[in-house]
């Protein structure tokens, strides 16, 4: 029996453990200008199904374990439905992204083509995240332009057979971490790495929910955004430049101060996701690669803001080195405090995305890239800073977005956090980097009232028991502040199994 990757065997027991949902469908939704050929498009999708076998994969268990039973018949379910325009057409395809898909029965893919009545359409894949990723969004879709291309002329499409698949990477991956137990192994190696830099840390990021955490989450969740404009999205690239940092470092370090702002406290852990693609060989396949990381970040002692950069820059370059290891591996070894209603380690994610077009092509059809709202949350908060670009390729401002549970957060304080989070960022793009921290004032007197009123009334929601830190004091002579304007070589080889 092949076995499940390490990532996927996380979400496997994930879905096992919380039941159907879609808080792990991961979408794809084309909003096309015209109608494209059902038919052709029918045998495209089945090409591209056919061509990456992780999209026919199934995954049940044999004496509790689960393995992955590769499907020979390239046949997903794919549907074809007319429609009205407008709110008709955004209902259908919000219901159909988010139908649970059953992995354990049922392929990890479905189609569905919805022409509406105005000439244009929609095709969405739903996609069960345990076979693809964001890395994996454009492959899938230049895949799927290709074979609709041929299929329109009558043909198959012609190309080379893939030389590794999923299924493969998941024996190699194993075969390269080795044992944990191995003190030659590489995973051994990164275990010590991260067993001391997450030494010590909480087990939960105390910050001013609405509500106490549920003992089963529902894992229900929603999103606000914000925008910043050009001139602060260049002062950021420029201050990533001069402190030998990346745009991804800036913006961690700028999160750090929200956080601390909300009443985080000065030992931070965020998760942050990476590619988990080490090999040249892996990065034309579609499939669940990435890895999860446990940033920790040290605020004390009133660090001004070029310190805190350098201290975050450390922790993450020494994460980054250390990529390779499992998440679930380091949760299995570390053990720690566990509760099934908070993700160990870290209760908030961050993501920074360079800008990218929306804009794709399925053969003569033109479309764009649309979201589905899934209505899930798999954190507490995930924040997100999503570049732009003008169409000279400038810098063209930032979108902000937070994603946060329902369960624990009401829209008004996702809102408020999200402007902490766009005023931290303004805040190291002006001020001079040897600004303290202590300084900042990123909170008026009504929002500080309004946070130490949230971690006053959780504390009395929670009982006895430590109560969370709140909001560092404002500096002296502060004033109250508004919103931000808007403003490599291929090294390794594997033995394909027999097929």
């Amino acid at each position: 029996m092949i076995p499940l990757s390490y990532a996927q065997r996380r979400l496997w027991f994930l879905t096992r453990l919380e039941g159907p949902s879609s808080a792990y469908n991961a979408p794809v939704v084309l909003r096309l200008a015209s109608h494209p050929d059902p038919g052709a498009l029918r045998a495209a999708v089945r090409d591209v199904v056919e061509r990456h076998e992780v999209l026919r994969t199934v995954y049940p268990a044999a004496d509790g374990e689960p393995y992955q039973r590769i499907e020979a018949d390239a046949r997903p379910p794919f549907e074809a439905q007319e429609c009205a325009a407008g709110d008709d057409l955004a209902a259908r395809i919000t219901a159909f992204a988010r139908l649970p898909i059953d992995i354990a029965t049922e392929p990890p893919l479905r189609a569905a083509l919805f022409t509406a009545d105005d000439g244009t359409a929609a095709l969405v894949l739903n996609v069960h995240h345990i076979a693809t990723d964001g890395w994996s969004v454009g492959l899938l879709l230049a895949d799927l332009d290709t074979a609709y291309r041929a299929r329109t002329d009558g043909r198959a499409p012609d190309r080379e057979p893939l030389p590794v698949q999923y299924a493969d990477y998941a024996l190699w991956q194993r075969d390269m971490l080795g044992d944990p137990e191995d003190p030659e192994s590489l995973a051994h190696e990164q275990l010590v790495h991260w067993r001391a830099a997450l030494d010590g840390v909480a087990a939960e990021t105390r910050l001013p929910a609405d509500r106490p955490r549920p003992v089963e989450p529902s894992h229900r969740g929603a999103v606000v955004s914000a925008d910043l404009g050009a001139g602060v999205h260049r002062a950021l690239l420029g201050v990533a430049r001069e402190r030998r940092a990346t745009f991804f470092m800036v913006v961690r370090a700028a999160l750090a101060l929200a956080l601390r702002a909300a009443g985080a406290g000065e030992d931070q852990v965020v998760g942050t996701p990476v590619a988990g693609r080490p090999e040249e060989g892996l990065h034309d396949l579609v499939g669940f690669f990435v890895n999860t990381l446990a940033l920790r970040t040290d605020l004390s002692g009133d660090p001004t803001l070029g310190d805190l950069l350098g201290r975050v820059r450390d922790a993450d370059l020494a994460a980054f080195a250390h990529e390779d290891l499992p998440f679930d591996l380091l949760v299995e070894d570390l053990n720690p405090e566990r509760s099934f209603g908070r993700h160990p380690f870290f209760q908030v994610m961050v993501s920074a995305q360079a800008a990218q077009t929306t804009s794709v092509r399925l053969g003569g059809v033109a479309g764009e890239l649309d979201d589905a709202d899934l209505a899930a949350a798999k954190f507490d908060l995930s924040f997100s800073c999503q570049e732009r670009a003008t169409p000279a390729g400038d810098p063209g401002g930032l979108t902000l977005g937070l994603q946060y549970a329902t369960d624990l957060y009401d829209e008004e304080t996702a809102h408020l956090l999200l402007g902490l989070f766009g005023r931290a960022l303004t805040a190291v793009a002006t001020q001079p980097q040897s600004t303290g921290i202590d300084t900042l004032g990123l909170l008026d007197a009504g929002e500080r009232e309004a946070l130490e009123g949230r971690h006053r009334a959780l504390d009395a929601a929670r009982g006895p028991g430590p109560r969370a830190p709140p909001p560092p004091p404002p500096p002296r002579g502060a004033r109250a502040r508004g919103p931000p304007p808007p403003g490599e070589i291929q090294l390794w080889r594997i033995h394909k199994r027999s097929r």
